[in-house]
C-alpha cells in the first residue's frame, strides 16, 4: 500500500496516494500497536508531504509534527538524520504558508543537525542551504538567497561533479536569485546551463526538469518585455508537461497556463489570457479542492484582471472580491 501510495504521490495524484498511504497507515498502527514506531513515522511524513501539495496546511503540518514526535521518541534525541528531515518538513509548510521567518527557522534547525550528523559536503547539507536561499529569496534578501544557492551549488559540484540534475537545479535557483535582482542576463545565462545539463542527462527534452527551465527561460523573456520568446519557450514547457503528465490535471500544467496567460495579457490580448487563466484554475481546483489556497487566488485575481482590461468591470469585482475572501 505504501509503494503503490509513492506512485501515485510522484504522480501527482494526491487523491490516490493518500488513499493507499491511509491504508499503510492503518496496517502499521494495528501491528505496531499504536504506532510509536519508525515505519509509522514515514507513513505520517508522506501523508504530510501529499497535504502539503495539496495546500491542506493544517492537515500537512498535523502529520509532520506527528512523524516528528514519534521520530525524537524512537531515537531519543534531536541528532538524527530522519528527525532532521522531520524538522525540514515542518519548515517547508511554513515556507509554502509565506510565514518565512518560521520556515528559516525551521531549516535552520535541520541545517544544524545535518552539519552534527553529516561532513561539510554531504548533499543533505546542500538541500538545507538551498531551502534557506529558497526562503531569503522569497523575503527578497536576493545577495543572501545567491549566497545559500552557491554554498548549495558548490557542495553538489564536488559531489556529483557537473553534470548531473541537482547541480542543474542549483543553476535554476541561482537564476531565480539573480531573476529576483532583475539581473536577466546572468539568470539567462544559468537558466540555459541547467537546460544544457538537463538535455546531455535525459538524453533529449521530454523530462519535468526540462520543462521548469523552459519555463523560467520564458518568464525572463516576458520580463524583459520579449513577449514572442516568452510564449515560444512557455507553449515548450507546456508541451513537455502534458505529455510527461499523460493530460492536463497536474499542478505544473496550471502553473504553465497561469503564465502562458499572463504573457497574452502583457501583449493586449485579454480574450486569450482569460481562456489560459481559467484553464489553469480548473486544474488547480480538481487538485487542491475547494481550499483557501494561494495558488486558487492567484487565479482568481488573474481572471479578474483579464475581465478588467476587456471592460467586463461586474466580472471582475467578482473575481477580485473572491481573492479577497481567500486572502483574509
Amino acid at each position: 500500500y505504501h509503494n503503490i501510495g509513492e506512485v501515485y504521490k510522484n504522480k501527482g495524484e494526491y487523491k490516490e496516494a493518500l488513499e493507499y498511504f491511509s491504508k499503510s497507515l492503518d496496517i502499521k498502527k494495528s501491528v505496531y500497536g499504536g504506532g510509536n514506531c519508525a515505519s509509522v513515522a514515514t507513513t505520517c511524513s508522506n501523508i504530510g508531504t501529499v497535504y502539503n501539495k495539496q495546500g491542506e496546511y493544517k492537515k500537512a503540518l498535523e502529520y509532520f509534527l506527528k512523524a516528528l514526535d514519534i521520530r525524537i521518541s524512537v531515537y531519543g534525541s534531536d541528532n538524527h538524520s530522519l528527525v532532521a528531515a522531520s524538522y525540514n518538513s515542518i519548515g517547508s509548510v511554513y515556507h509554502n504558508q509565506g510565514e518565512y521567518k518560521k520556515a528559516l527557522e525551521f531549516y535552520l534547525k535541520t541545517l544544524d543537525i545535518r552539519k552534527s550528523v553529516y561532513k561539510d559536503n554531504h548533499p543533505k547539507i546542500a538541500v538545507s542551504y538551498n531551502n534557506i536561499g529558497g526562503v531569503y529569496d522569497n523575503l527578497g534578501e536576493y545577495n543572501k538567497a545567491l549566497e545559500y544557492y552557491l554554498k548549495s551549488l558548490d557542495i553538489k559540484k564536488s559531489v556529483y561533479g557537473g553534470n548531473h540534475p541537482e547541480v542543474a537545479n542549483s543553476y535554476n535557483n541561482i537564476g531565480q536569485g539573480y531573476d529576483g535582482q532583475g539581473e536577466y542576463k546572468k539568470a539567462l545565462v544559468c537558466y540555459l546551463k541547467a537546460l544544457d545539463i538537463q538535455k546531455s542527462i535525459y538524453g533529449g527534452e521530454n523530462h519535468p526538469s526540462v520543462a521548469i527551465s523552459y519555463h523560467n527561460i520564458g518568464s525572463v523573456y516576458q520580463k524583459r518585455g520579449e513577449y514572442k520568446k516568452a510564449l515560444e519557450y512557455l507553449l515548450k514547457s507546456l508541451d513537455i508537461q502534458k505529455a510527461v503528465y499523460g493530460g492536463d490535471d497536474h499542478p505544473n500544467i496550471a502553473t504553465s497556463y497561469n503564465n502562458i496567460g499572463s504573457v497574452y495579457e502583457y501583449q493586449g490580448e485579454p480574450k486569450k489570457a482569460l481562456e489560459y487563466y481559467l484553464k489553469s484554475l480548473d486544474i488547480r481546483k480538481s487538485v487542491y479542492g475547494d481550499v483557501n489556497h494561494p495558488l486558487i487566488a492567484n487565479s482568481y485575481n488573474n481572471i479578474g484582471s483579464a475581465y478588467n482590461s476587456q471592460g467586463e468591470y461586474e466580472k471582475a469585482l467578482e473575481y477580485y472580491f473572491k481573492t479577497l475572501d481567500m486572502q483574509k
